[in-house]
Formats: C-alpha cells, sequence, structure tokens
C-alpha cells in the first residue's frame, strides 16, 4: 500500500482536540482554529477554519527511498481525489516537500505534501489539500504542525504482538538433499535493523553446483498477533522490499509456509 494512500477520514462522533497522539510513534499539537481527530494509529486528519482545507497526518514504515517516492509520483488518496506532482522536490531544514495539483474535488484546490524520514524505517507525513489561495497559509500551518511533533518509538499493543515476539531474534532454516545444501539466516534487531545471509553449494545431479552466497541488511518492521498469521517486512537498503508471512503452530514457527529454527542472536539484541 503507497505510504500516504487513506481511506476516508469522518469527523462524525469525534470530539476536536489540540494535541494529536498516535501510538504508531508521534504526539503534535493541532494549530489555533484547526480541529483534528486520529483515525487509527497511524493516521490522523485536521480540518482548518473554513471548512475547506484538509491535512492529512500518517506516521508508517518508509524507507528513505519510498519516502521519496512518494514526493515524485501521483498519489491517490481514494472517492477519486489524485494528487499530480507540480515540480522537483525542495527541502526544507529535516523536511522534503513537493506541490501537486489536485482532481476529484468539488472545488479548485492545490496539495502539498511535506515528508520527514525518521529513524527505525519510518517516515512523517502531512498531506495537505486546500483551495488554492490557501496555499501559503498551508505551508505556514505544515511547519508549524511539524515544529510541534514529538517522536517516539511506537507503543506496542501486548507481548503477544509479533513485533515484541521477534524484537532480538535469530531465525535460520537449513535445508540439505542430495548432496545439496543451504541455509538461511536472518537477525532482526531490537532497533528496528536486520540481516540476512543465505550461503549454498554441493552437488546437484552430480553436478557440482559450487559454493554461492549473499547478504543483505535494512529495516524491519511486523504486524499481527501471535494468535494468528503476521506480516514481517524488510525494507532493504538498496530500495528493495520483501514481506514473510509468519506463523506458530504449536511450537513450530514457520515463514511462508516453511518451518525456521530460532537461536541466540549474537549479532544483535
Amino acid at each position: 500500500m503507497p505510504f500516504v494512500a487513506i481511506l476516508a477520514l469522518v469527523f462524525a462522533g469525534s470530539a476536536a482536540a489540540a494535541a494529536l497522539d498516535l501510538s504508531a510513534g508521534v504526539t503534535l499539537t493541532v494549530p489555533d482554529g484547526w480541529r483534528g481527530a486520529v483515525a487509527d494509529a497511524t493516521t490522523a486528519s485536521l480540518v482548518g477554519p473554513d471548512g475547506d482545507s484538509t491535512i492529512i497526518v500518517s506516521i508508517r514504515p518508509a524507507t528513505p527511498t519510498e519516502a521519496e517516492g512518494q514526493l515524485t509520483g501521483p498519489i491517490d488518496l481514494g472517492r477519486g481525489i489524485v494528487l499530480a506532482p507540480m515540480g522537483q522536490p525542495q527541502t526544507e531544514g529535516e523536511d522534503r516537500f513537493a506541490d501537486f495539483t489536485v482532481t476529484g474535488t468539488a472545488k479548485p484546490a492545490r496539495a502539498v505534501v511535506r515528508i520527514r524520514t525518521l529513524a527505525g524505517g519510518r517516515a512523517f507525513a502531512l498531506v495537505g489539500i486546500v483551495p488554492v489561495a490557501a496555499v501559503p497559509e498551508l505551508r505556514a500551518v505544515q511547519g508549524q504542525i511539524m515544529a510541534s511533533a514529538q517522536f517516539r518509538a511506537p507503543v506496542e499493543a501486548a507481548s503477544s504482538s509479533w513485533t515484541a515476539y521477534l524484537r532480538g531474534r535469530y531465525l535460520v532454516r537449513l535445508y540439505s538433499g542430495n548432496g545439496y545444501s543451504e541455509k538461511h539466516e536472518l537477525w532482526l534487531c531490537s532497533d528496528g535493523s536486520f540481516a540476512s545471509a543465505m550461503d549454498g553449494g554441493g552437488f546437484t545431479a552430480g553436478v557440482a553446483s559450487g559454493a554461492f552466497g549473499s547478504n543483505s541488511n535494512g529495516t524491519w518492521v511486523a504486524a499481527g498477533e501471535v494468535t494468528g498469521a503476521g506480516i514481517i517486512t524488510l525494507m532493504r537498503t538498496d530500495g528493495q522490499r520483501g514481506e514473510l508471512r509468519a506463523e506458530m503452530t504449536g511450537d513450530n514457527f514457520t515463514l511462508n509456509g516453511e518451518r525456521w529454527l530460532r537461536g541466540d542472536n549474537n549479532r544483535c539484541r
């Protein structure tokens, strides 16, 4: 799912708040005259005094490459609203931002998307949509929000989450047969980084295949509870992204249906 792919955010039944707290890891102050409401752990919405200005607040897993990509390509917000970049992204302090045209709104509008990458493979984004004449005010309000934002580690719901279970784990899968063997290793560090390695070689159908291997590293996040299937997302430093389906059946731990062993993590905690 794109980093700023947002479903409808509804204020009905939600009281306006002077501060917003997202358990994904940020607390911010709502600017004077604006109303704010939290949609879920990662997303909130702000509505301006004119009723026509909106800012979508989001904090999600993303590599710097993925975050930058949100400033250079179309953004589909759903319900027919699409943003298209007007020029190259610009830098202001720790932030990157870009202007966008807007289609699908009842009145002519413009958008400004402002993103800050965070430690631990996350990014904080403000997607503002306002009447064309209000773009300067939107820039100022987004600056206020960024200045007030206080970031922290995500709040874990309970020790039964896959994130809590996997943090600091060493995982390994061994395969051998017909003179051929493979060893896959995965280190999931407590600071949100990961490293992986694969070594293989031997003989296949009597033909020497030679030794080979690969290594990668980056950041990781997990979603779901251990009582059900979870998703581990690996975001490599080269910009590639992969997902593994984690499941626990009795004492057997599997990734994508293959059994992995759990051992001591002597590389990172």
